[in-house]
């Protein structure tokens, strides 16, 4: 198992991703349950652009240890891109306190709902986020939360130009590092 692991990460690596979902096709025939595998073929299906099937996958990872909180964000994440906000609601009710005992869960519950917003075309509202965030935050170009935001990038990288996209893009930048405060709130003023 360990070896189709690697085989498959280094798919992955090389953005084969058709290929690596072959190869955790097999894998998982041996160990149905196998976290790694399951996570790799999770992100295979996003990746593919098959966002109910990497749904499924993270349903599945939270479903057989729902203590992971890392599963249930992917799995929030997934609901969100694929705007399917009444699963969203449904599950981020039941599991609240779960996320909001994360350490950067002051930074991370404002992206998902930037998600939200973004699903629902409220811009407002996306302009409403950036500007607590930003105003929240300590001066510097600093991580603000331990999330990888490499699948949401690409999905915005296949949509096209418009000022929701930007305003997701600006809040992604801002709790990565790439912007400081003062920077994203002088953005958000030239976005009006």
């Amino acid at each position: 198992i360990l070896e189709l692991q690697e085989k498959i990460s280094a798919l992955i690596k090389g953005n084969n991703y058709s290929r690596a979902l072959e190869y955790a096709a097999v894998a998982l025939d041996l160990s149905p349950d196998n976290n790694v595998l399951l996570s790799q073929k999770a992100i295979c299906l996003w990746r593919l652009n098959d966002l109910a099937g990497a749904a499924v996958i993270y349903e599945k990872m939270f479903n057989l240890d729902t203590t992971d909180t890392g599963h249930l964000l992917n799995l929030l994440e997934v609901y969100l891109i694929s705007n399917r906000l009444d699963d969203y609601e449904s599950l981020i009710k039941k599991h609240s306190q779960q996320i909001l005992s994360r350490q950067d869960s002051e930074y991370l519950m404002p992206y998902f709902d930037m998600l939200k917003y973004y699903q629902l075309d409220n811009r407002d509202k996306m302009r409403g986020v950036i500007k607590k965030i930003a105003e929240k935050c300590s001066p510097g170009k600093v991580k603000r939360v331990k999330w990888d935001y490499s699948d949401v990038s690409r999905y915005l990288e296949t949509k096209p130009a418009d000022e929701k996209k930007d305003l997701l893009l600006l809040l992604i930048n801002l709790l990565r590092g790439d912007l400081d405060r003062d920077e994203a709130l002088k953005k958000l003023g030239d976005s009006h």
